[in-house]
């Protein structure tokens, strides 16, 4: 494949269920080019794929961040080689997105298609929050958007899959209460991104909130494309209707010990 210029590019993370998907919506809406490769929740499989192995993240074994590091780049960059993708296509076949094996040509096509085309790409992946500082310290030509949900909604969230993953990592007990163990990964992975959105600057990490998408669209893309610095602007008229808002209201208005976090997150 010859790919295109490397351009910059965006990583999309956030809790499950928290929105993710409605901004990958508004990102292609914006004009920003998809992953080639989705599923249904528009995660991208083959970032997936890269971020299977959990150990990675405990740090027991820094060649595999090395080498996650090294495989996203080139992956981002539209250089992968056909054998890098046959593998992520093989390591596929052990999940719950299996690839055909008569669909790989079409695949394949569609890589040189995305690899080759000009414009800024996004990647998102729910779990990529995990690595942001280590991906945007790698890679100079990276930005990072963290969406964020009210967490008494999220406490509640039938999307358990971060907390069973990686709750060692944000110290939590399987003692807690289901709604007590996802408020406490909600408020920890939001002040950690917090925290990280003053190390590395305004430029660099953005924090989104799904409520001022869903309340004001055209307002948000706007002021997400002026942080991009792409030279891309909304067409007139705009009109985005994402296709996948969960309306599931609040179960109850939370618990005192929560509110602190609650508002340093902009909930209260």
């Amino acid at each position: 494949m010859t790919p295109a210029p490397s351009p910059r590019a965006l990583l999309v993370g956030g809790l499950g269920g928290s929105g993710t998907r409605v901004f990958s919506e508004l990102l292609e809406a914006m004009g920003l080019m998809a992953p080639a490769l989705v599923n249904r929740s528009l995660d991208d499989l083959i970032v997936s794929t890269m971020l299977s192995d959990s150990t990675m993240r405990t740090g027991a074994d820094p060649q595999k961040m090395t080498h996650f590091l090294t495989e996203f780049k080139t992956y981002r960059s539209g250089q992968s080689t056909e054998g890098q993708i046959d593998r992520w296509l093989l390591a596929l076949q052990r999940t719950r997105h299996p690839i055909l094996p008569q669909k790989r040509s079409e695949l394949l096509a569609r890589f040189e298609q995305w690899s080759t085309a000009p414009g800024i790409r996004f990647f998102k992946e729910p779990n990529l929050h995990l690595f942001f500082p280590e991906l945007l310290r790698a890679d100079a030509e990276l930005k990072a958007l963290y969406v964020v949900r009210d967490g008494r909604y999220m406490a509640h969230s039938n999307n358990r899959n971060q907390l069973e993953r990686w709750g060692d990592f944000f110290g939590l007990s399987n003692r807690l209460a289901p709604d007590e163990a996802q408020f406490r990964l909600w408020a920890a992975s939001g002040l950690r991104v917090q925290a990280l959105w003053r190390k590395f600057g305004a430029y660099r990490i953005r924090i989104v909130r799904l409520e001022d998408l869903l309340m004001n669209p055209s307002a948000t893309a706007e002021s997400l494309l002026e942080w991009l610095d792409t030279g891309l602007r909304l067409p007139e008229p705009w009109v985005f209707q994402p296709a996948s808002v969960e309306s599931r209201s609040i179960q109850h208005p939370g618990k005192p010990e929560w509110e602190e976090a609650l508002q340093t997150l902009g909930y209260f």
